[in-house]
Order: C-alpha cells, then sequence, then structure tokens
C-alpha cells in the first residue's frame, strides 16, 4: 500500500506534467509566426517591385529589417513571459531547448534567405520567441545548476548573436559604432552592470570611444575580433 508521502509526491509530479503541458500548448512556433509575418512579407515585395518600376535603386534593407522587426516583437509579446518556475519546467530540459533554439536559427534563416532580407536578431527578441526573461536567459547560460549540456547549447546560440554582430559592422549591414556598443555591454552577454551600460552609451554619445580598449575586450570576453569596415574607394562611392 502507498504511504501518503508516496501519494502526494505522485500526485506532485502529476501536477508538475500537466502544468509543463500547458506551457508547451501555449508556446511561440516557427510555422505560427511566419504565418503571421507572411503579410509583411507581401508588402516589402510589393514595395520592391515599385521601386524597381520606378528605377530607385536605392538601398532599403534596413527599413525592411525595421519593418520585421517591429512586426516579430509585436506578434511574439502578446504571450505572457513565463514565471521562473514555469520557464525551468520546460527549458530545463535540453531536447526541448534544443528545439527552440533550432527554430529560432531556422527563423532568422527564413527570413534573410527565403525573403532577401538581412535580418539581425537580437537577444531580447529570441527571449521573446522562448517566453523568457533575459534574467532567465542568463541563468541557462551560467548558472552552474544546469546541465552542461543545456549551458552549451546557449553557448552555441550565443556564438550565433556575435557572430551576426560582427558580420553585420563588417558588411555594413548595421552601424559600426552601434555594434560596438552592444557588444561591449557586459550587461547584453553577462551580468546586469548599469554603470558600465551608462559610461559606454556617454562615450558613444560623446564619440571618446576607446578603440583599443573594445578591441582588447571582445578578445578577453568573447574570443574574437572586431574590426571597422574598409572605407570605399572613390570609384565605388559613384
Amino acid at each position: 500500500m502507498a504511504t501518503k508521502k508516496t501519494t502526494k509526491k505522485v500526485e506532485q509530479i502529476n501536477e508538475n506534467d500537466e502544468m509543463r503541458e500547458k506551457i508547451i500548448a501555449d508556446e511561440n512556433t516557427l510555422d505560427d509566426v511566419l504565418d503571421k509575418l507572411q503579410p509583411v512579407f507581401n508588402k516589402i515585395e510589393q514595395d520592391k517591385l515599385r521601386c524597381e518600376e520606378r528605377k530607385d535603386y536605392r538601398n532599403y534593407d534596413s527599413k525592411y529589417a525595421v519593418m520585421i522587426s517591429a512586426k516579430l516583437n509585436a506578434i511574439l509579446r502578446k504571450k505572457q513571459t513565463l514565471f521562473v518556475t514555469q520557464a525551468d519546467m520546460v527549458y530545463n530540459d535540453i531536447n526541448y531547448l534544443h528545439q527552440k533554439i533550432s527554430e529560432i536559427y531556422d527563423l532568422v534563416a527564413c527570413i534573410t534567405i527565403d525573403n532577401c532580407i538581412p535580418f539581425i536578431i537580437d537577444k531580447q527578441t529570441i527571449c521573446a520567441y522562448m517566453r523568457v526573461s533575459v534574467d532567465f536567459y542568463q541563468l541557462l547560460l551560467n548558472d552552474a545548476s544546469y546541465d552542461m549540456n543545456i549551458r552549451n547549447e546557449m553557448k552555441s546560440l550565443e556564438d550565433m548573436l556575435l557572430s551576426m554582430y560582427q558580420q553585420s559592422a563588417e558588411n555594413n549591414l548595421r552601424n559600426f559604432s552601434a555594434v560596438k556598443y552592444r557588444l561591449g555591454l557586459k550587461s547584453q552577454y553577462g551580468g546586469n552592470e548599469v554603470e558600465e551600460h551608462e559610461k559606454l552609451s556617454a562615450q558613444i554619445i560623446n564619440g571618446t570611444y576607446n578603440e583599443n580598449e573594445v578591441k582588447a575586450k571582445l578578445k578577453r570576453d568573447y574570443n574574437f575580433e572586431l574590426e571597422a569596415p574598409k572605407e570605399k574607394k572613390e570609384s565605388e562611392k559613384k
């Protein structure tokens, strides 16, 4: 005969399983998000056709990326952010975590490749897709209480983010100073260092950002070097 203690434990497990199923049932899915983005894809395609008809060959990629980002955040932020206990129920499972991160990779690829819109996703949008706070994201990335496989999965996602920012700067898809600012912030890729955030922000605004310090920081903290985009030749500017 089962003891009261055993029965209570089984009931708790059942309750947790039910809660987990409810959380997963309300998750963001790749197909649903892409379906809701389709009207924006159509609008961008129509705009490209109008530009072609007018022989307007200016580059509007940055405008299109902003349109995608605005609509994507409007879609994702309609769902409530999970409490830490709720997030832990689903993301402490390496298989589920891998599935959601794979969907994020596919989302970026679909926007960038299938729809020809250079799109640089940021950590806040990733968190919105996963329905977690940035603080919980950092826990998964850094907290030793989580399995090493989970932390490695998060490290891979982090490397993708850093690589995208690096490439966007090298290919002139984003303002180089803004990219340096983002990558230089510990609050973006580490803890919560508000003083450093404010200091770097002031340096960017005043144009006093120390190039050598930035490069040293990126090399030390993230193990890569960020090079400034090369100046275009006069013949290329015309």
